[in-house]
């Protein structure tokens, strides 16, 4: 039986980077996804800190210059080991997307170690609910990386059925 310090190695995706050390990949992944939101928040229409849910967590929408009814939403969920970064580092690829005529959403979580990960997922259920009564008949595509490709995955094998809600999401990719 492996020890935790060995089971936090293996599971940990930075450790199997081949370009840099797995600190430094971290850190750049942080570093870039800050400058890119960054960077989204002071050249896009964007509505920044829009809460949703019980705990009043957030999200944030960034628009392309033109909207209208047939504008696709694209709701992206950060990674982070479920314990760090945030919406303020999920809009780094927004500049791009807008460009493109899509909407962006941000979307922010509770991080552990305070919630369990059965909390977090429900605090992404309720995101989902106030996005898809935000945008109301809009094809939206849901994607998440690391931890946020999870919550992504818990959130698609959902049963929505006892909701009021049934969402119909247009699109859905796991970014490894």
């Amino acid at each position: 039986m492996s020890s935790k310090v060995e089971l936090e190695h293996l599971y940990s995706c930075s450790r199997y980077n081949k370009r840099t050390s797995p600190d430094e990949v971290v850190k750049l992944h942080v570093k870039v996804t800050l400058e890119g939101t960054l960077s989204a928040r002071q050249k896009c229409n964007c509505e920044l800190d829009i809460p949703y849910g019980d705990d009043q967590q957030a999200y944030d929408v960034y628009y392309p210059d033109s909207v209208n009814d047939d504008t696709p939403v694209f709701v992206f969920i950060h990674g982070g080991y479920w314990q760090e970064l945030s919406k303020d580092n999920s809009g780094f690829m927004a500049e791009t997307f807008t460009e493109a005529g899509c909407i962006v959403v941000g979307l922010g979580y509770p991080i552990a170690p305070g919630p369990a990960i059965g909390e977090i997922v429900e605090a992404v259920r309720q995101a989902v609910v106030a996005i898809f009564g935000r945008f109301i008949k809009r094809r939206i595509y849901i994607a998440g990386h690391s931890a946020g490709a999870h919550l992504a995955a818990m959130i698609l094998s959902s049963d929505w059925s006892a909701s009021d809600l049934q969402p119909k999401f247009a699109g859905d990719h796991i970014i490894k």
